[in-house]
């Protein structure tokens, strides 16, 4: 995938942009297919809704942590950095994206988060409980309390990660994780 953006005739010096832009696009194109999916094709919404605010939130985090870390490399060695990391799973792209920004203790938070997670959706109980769960009785169910409490915390972890790439890398994170 990768080597399409680098080779591309169009693209060509511009291609982190492309690539930022297109993973962007994908990010906003699964959270529109969440909301098709529960809305109108009827599928069981509470699993896609926390897989939404972890797994899918981590993958988007991920890539901009790994664009504002290539942003600071000088060119020559941007391109194989961003190769060797894109492949990666997305805690390991932000730690190493953080660590040379002096960040690598905020991923704690995000792991712990994400560890407590997969835990919740590898116990049979707990996926039984979220697949029959109807939306507008969600408030009683204690499973799901203790799977949106969990995305809360994952959620203020990966804030005070996008605060420190706005300290270290603001031009960046504001032109191609932003706007």
């Amino acid at each position: 995938m990768f080597g399409a953006y680098t080779a591309g005739a169009i693209t060509r010096g511009r291609y982190l942009t492309s690539l930022s832009n297109d993973l962007h696009r994908y990010y906003r194109t699964i959270c529109v297919d969440y909301r098709f999916k529960v809305e109108n094709a009827g599928k069981h919404w509470a699993v896609r809704y926390f897989k939404l605010r972890h797994s899918r939130k981590l993958w988007h985090l991920a890539n901009l942590a790994v664009f504002c870390r290539a942003a600071l490399l000088p060119d020559e060695a941007r391109d194989g950095w961003l190769a060797e990391q894109l492949p990666r799973p997305p805690l390991l792209r932000v730690a190493d994206a953080l660590r040379p920004l002096g960040g690598l203790h905020l991923c704690a938070g995000l792991v712990t988060a994400y560890d407590a997670f997969l835990a919740a959706l590898a116990e049979p109980d707990t996926r039984r409980a979220l697949d029959v769960l109807a939306y507008d009785v969600r408030e009683a169910s204690p499973v799901f309390r203790r799977l949106r409490a969990g995305a809360e915390r994952f959620d203020e972890a990966a804030t005070a990660v996008v605060g420190h790439l706005w300290q270290r890398s603001p031009d960046h994170l504001v032109r191609y994780g932003l706007l």
